[in-house]
């Protein structure tokens, strides 16, 4: 029992001169089962999971280069995988203009500037110190010093020459009191490191920044206790500072690939495609991420509209419109069918086939439902032989949809 996908990576951006590389795959669905890894092979390029065909469980896919190392493709929730033959369709992204892309500008490179003005539109950047940490502040400065709350009010990046792969913050600000009150200033930096995220669940989070080697400076230099202060108030500075250059980061690589016009240049692409991050260079002069989207079409969800109300009555002229549950397009050449019942309750199904906006039109439809017989139990007489229970109910007609690429809609009409 597998399930197959083929993969198709376009390389624009010529990362790959020896063709696609084989890549690592993790198919997670929602259970505590272990998720199903593989690699991927062969000439077409394919991966194939030890899971149903295809899997009836939601979940979601990771393709990793391990050469990047990074990631070609993160899928975001699926709720339905697609029948085979299921392809993984990715572009690689050029950082820098390419005489095959006239017009455009390349996406990937932010300056240390442009960094530092990314997450200086969020600043103050505020975050409270837990009561606990507090306390240990109070008890090593001999109540001197109760932080509350920091505010990170100023923020610049940064290469560091000493150890590759790493962005140095130096920011600063203030800390105040829990009332507010006899603020202190500080002054301070941390190293980052950029990373592909390796979410598969969370199309947003393209990269992810850890941060380490924190280096604290507290006004007045007499106070009580600094090394101690700055020791119980790392970590607290490490987690807040990380998460917003993450956040805004992610935000502008997003943005960057959104604004040239990506499917324009990448025909092919649905709405579920998603931008991973292959690599991430740091340099003298900033970061180079570089990018790849890709998509795994999968299918999509329908709707259908019945007027007038079905009900049980004589001949009505019914209208059956279909359109994608999502963007409300119409759908055209769907296949509807109103399964109903004659009045003695045989089958008498009918069938049309919607238009180009997305209407079938049942003309002189009677609809009628079918009686049915329900046994509840029984047991025996007083002369030992059995007896049962009967109950009654009606069965509703229904309607069905196929469209190809979607989901088969069935539901009752009543």
């Amino acid at each position: 029992m597998t399930y197959t996908l083929g993969i198709s990576v376009v390389d624009e951006a010529t990362i790959f001169p020896g063709g696609t590389p084989p890549l690592a795959g993790t198919l997670r669905l929602s259970t505590n089962s272990p998720p199903a890894t593989a690699t991927s092979g062969g000439t077409p390029v394919t991966i194939s999971f030890t899971v149903a065909s295809p899997p009836f469980l939601s979940g979601n896919l990771l393709l990793t280069d391990p050469t990047g190392p990074g990631d070609v493709f993160r899928s975001g929730p699926i709720i339905n995988w697609p029948n085979e033959p299921a392809f993984i369709n990715g572009y690689t992204i050029p950082v820098t203009p390419v005489p095959g892309l006239p017009g455009f500008p390349g996406v990937g490179h932010f300056s240390y500037s442009q960094l530092g003005s990314l997450v200086s539109s969020q600043l103050p950047i505020y975050f409270d110190i837990p009561w606990y940490a507090t306390f240990a502040c109070w008890v090593v400065t001999w109540s001197k010093f109760t932080p509350g709350r920091v505010w990170i009010t100023s923020i610049s990046f940064h290469a560091v020459t000493t150890e590759p792969g790493i962005i140095r913050a130096a920011f600063g600000g203030f800390i105040d009191d829990p009332a507010g009150e006899n603020g202190v200033n500080y002054t301070g930096s941390v190293d980052l490191k950029p990373a592909p995220s390796g979410d598969a669940n969370d199309p947003a989070n393209i990269i992810q920044i850890s941060a380490s080697n924190l280096s604290l400076h507290i006004d007045p230099a007499a106070q009580l206790g600094a090394a101690a202060v700055v020791a119980i108030l790392a970590n607290f500075f490490v987690g807040n500072l990380s998460g917003p250059v993450s956040d805004k980061l992610n935000d502008a690589i997003a943005s960057a690939v959104a604004g040239v016009n990506v499917l324009g240049i990448v025909p092919g692409l649905t709405s579920t495609w998603t931008i991973s991050a292959r690599s991430i260079t740091v340099l003298a002069s900033g970061i180079t991420v570089q990018t790849i989207v890709a998509d795994l079409p999968r299918p999509r969800l329908l709707m259908a509209t019945v007027t007038p109300q079905p009900t049980t009555t004589t001949g009505v002229n019914y209208t059956v419109t279909v359109e994608d549950a999502v963007t409300r397009a119409p759908i055209g050449g769907a296949r509807v069918t109103l399964h109903n019942f004659t009045q003695t309750g045989a089958p008498a199904p009918v069938t049309k086939v919607t238009d180009m906006n997305g209407q079938a039109v049942f003309p002189n439809l009677a609809l009628h439902t079918k009686r049915t017989v329900i046994h509840t139990g029984g047991g025996t007489n007083r002369a030992g032989k059995p007896e049962h229970d009967f109950d009654y109910g009606s069965e509703s007609p229904t309607i069905a949809v196929r469209a190809n690429g979607y989901v088969d809609l069935n539901r009752p009409l009543f």
